[in-house]
């Protein structure tokens, strides 16, 4: 009978944090034991368990490297993700997911500053923007400007790399998102969806492998667009 996998990542955390104990000059164990916490996270989250005890946990590790190596560009944009990922476990159960996704952004302007050529920094803003939108209209509020900041980090996206087919996929997602809040307004969005459109073909063109992921929202689109 195997063992639980929650056994091995409790030996490593209680190996790394004893020899962390032992010298705590070795920040890269609190490295080390952040990204098994997440790692970890991801686990629990995927199978539908709580995962925020890990995730708040490896962003307290995360934290303890930064402030000894704050310009460690990684560090930042890992603990960035963690904070995504529990911002989107608290949206799933009707949580308020904002501090973690202001925080996650937070972190995520800190990469860009340091290095605007990280691309993943700005998909990752873009995505968090995204669902701060999409919590802002669950609870009837006005959701535009993440909606439109959201495709001012994505656009920016698609600029540092045209062949990011990730960049087009989130930004076809932002357009689609914000058009079908226009329309529950009342109004027409003829013009974002026919961007979502051509970013989601756009996408599939630079990476087929991601047309079955796109293929529902870009349904959506040409079915409010009605197209064939």
């Amino acid at each position: 009978m195997g063992r639980d996998p929650a056994s091995y990542y409790q030996k490593a955390l209680r190996d790394f944090g004893q020899a962390f104990q032992i010298d705590p000059s070795r920040v890269e164990l609190k490295q080390w034991m952040g990204e098994i916490r997440s790692g970890w996270g991801d686990e629990l989250h995927l199978s539908g368990n709580d995962p925020s005890e890990q995730y708040i946990l490896a962003v307290r590790d995360f934290s303890v490297v930064l402030k000894v190596r704050p310009k460690q560009e990684g560090t930042w944009m890992v603990r960035g993700n963690v904070l995504l990922n529990l911002g989107a476990w608290q949206q799933d159960r009707g949580e308020n997911p904002t501090g973690a996704y202001e925080a996650a952004l937070s972190d995520f302007e800190t990469v860009i500053n340091m290095n605007p050529t990280w691309i993943g920094a700005w998909l990752d803003s873009g995505a968090a923007l995204i669902n701060l939108a999409s919590f802002r209209q669950s609870r009837g509020e006005d959701p535009m400007s993440h909606y439109e900041s959201a495709l001012g980090k994505l656009n920016r996206a698609v600029v540092v790399d045209p062949k990011s087919a990730r960049a087009r996929w989130f930004r076809a997602e932002a357009n689609l998102n914000w058009a079908l809040y226009i329309i529950g307004k009342g109004a027409t969005a003829e013009e974002k969806l026919r961007k979502a459109v051509a970013d989601f073909e756009k996408g599939g063109e630079l990476r087929p492998e991601l047309i079955p992921q796109m293929a529902s929202s870009l349904e959506k689109c040409r079915e409010y667009l009605g197209r064939d």
